[in-house]
């Protein structure tokens, strides 16, 4: 009898997080004093001189090729703003995932499960690492002084014409900035990918509960399985752990939802605007060998970055289609019972219980 089949009753908590190194980028560098000081500094910064560009581009310039080019950096600049604020206004986002959901250790079900689920922490490691790497590099690259910055970034010019004795200082502090504007725009779907991942491996977890919920009557008589009472009782005490856990988790993943649904259309709005800037640059005509591994490297990271959030997304919602409620008890090849309906009732019942208890516990 494996554990899954022989534990359904209260598991221990996670002791050492699996997605630590997730973790640490999407959310204990965050934590840092130090970190969160140049990120606001670096948001007030952009906001203000992206303010200044506006004003610049609608009421001062003239130059449709210029508007068009310096406006290619200026929708750029808007999904990354977007990411600093999101991520400046809740930096302990990632952190309340153990308050939202008690999380289950990864052997609760079985060596088998824990084996897959390791696996797969470890890819996910890969991923993190080669995308953060990427993405730095493609900060690093865009503080080099190319030969027709100037034409790209409106701030540098500014600084050019109306700052000429200090344009080298304020260039490169102006520079600098760019590493934590490049992290930014990684971090954000990172707390995503680590949000989505940890829920998924309780579904897991939980599923391969369901999954032997009758195991242990296997190489019993089938036949008298409807009418012992030890079956019965054992079969519905299970039932009730996994309805209980299931409805853990859609309270977490429901709040988790209502949290971040309003930051949808404004995260859709950025990513628009961010492939029309790639679009600007790449077509228009202006980009010359020295800027393409600044492209490249950019352009690589936003692929990984929002594949990943796309895989995480994908893969949590498919393995929420695999949960096996809606299954069978099989006791032999003629007799099964179909619990579906059964699960409806048993579930509303435990819902109502539980509101009943919390007002007696308040009264």
């Amino acid at each position: 009898m494996n554990s899954a089949s022989s534990g359904y009753t209260s598991k221990n908590a996670m002791r050492s997080d699996c997605l630590k190194v997730l973790r640490f980028f999407a959310s204990d560098i965050l934590q840092f004093k130090t970190t969160k000081i140049f990120l606001w500094i670096t948001f007030v910064v952009h906001v203000f001189m992206n303010l200044v560009q506006i004003y610049f581009l609608t009421c001062v310039y003239e130059n449709s090729k210029e508007i068009v080019l310096y406006a290619a950096v200026l929708f750029g600049e808007c999904y990354s703003m977007l990411a600093m604020w999101t991520i400046l206004y809740d930096t302990k986002k990632v952190a309340r995932l153990k308050d939202d959901l008690y999380l289950w250790e990864l052997d609760s079900a079985g060596e088998k499960v824990e084996k897959k689920i390791r696996r797969e922490v470890k890819y996910m490691t890969i991923y993190i690492v080669i995308t953060f790497v990427i993405a730095l590099c493609g900060s690093l690259l865009f503080a080099v002084n190319l030969s027709h910055n100037l034409e790209w970034f409106f701030v540098l010019r500014f600084f050019k014409v109306y700052f000429p004795d200090q344009y080298i200082v304020l260039a490169i502090l102006y520079k600098v900035t760019f590493i934590f504007t490049g992290y930014s725009m990684v971090v954000q779907v990172f707390q995503i990918i680590y949000y989505t991942q940890h829920l998924r491996y309780q579904i897991m977890l939980l599923n391969e509960h369901i999954l032997n919920i009758s195991d242990y009557y296997h190489n019993s008589n089938e036949e008298r399985l409807f009418y012992d009472k030890e079956y019965q009782t054992t079969i519905q005490n299970r039932l009730k752990f996994c309805i209980k856990r299931w409805d853990e988790y859609l309270v977490a993943y429901n709040d988790k939802v209502n949290e971040v649904k309003h930051q949808l259309i404004f995260f859709s709005l950025a990513g628009w605007l961010l492939g029309i800037s790639f679009a600007i640059v790449m077509l228009s005509g202006e980009i010359t060998p020295e800027y393409y591994p600044r492209q490249a490297m950019a352009g690589l990271a936003v692929v990984l970055t929002f594949c990943g959030a796309i895989e995480a997304g994908q893969s949590t919602e498919s393995q929420m289609e695999e949960m096996a409620f809606v299954r069978k008890i099989q006791c032999s090849e003629n007799y099964s019972v179909n619990y579906n309906l059964g699960l409806a009732i048993v579930r509303g019942i435990y819902s109502i219980g539980t509101v009943f208890a919390n007002m007696n516990l308040n009264a």
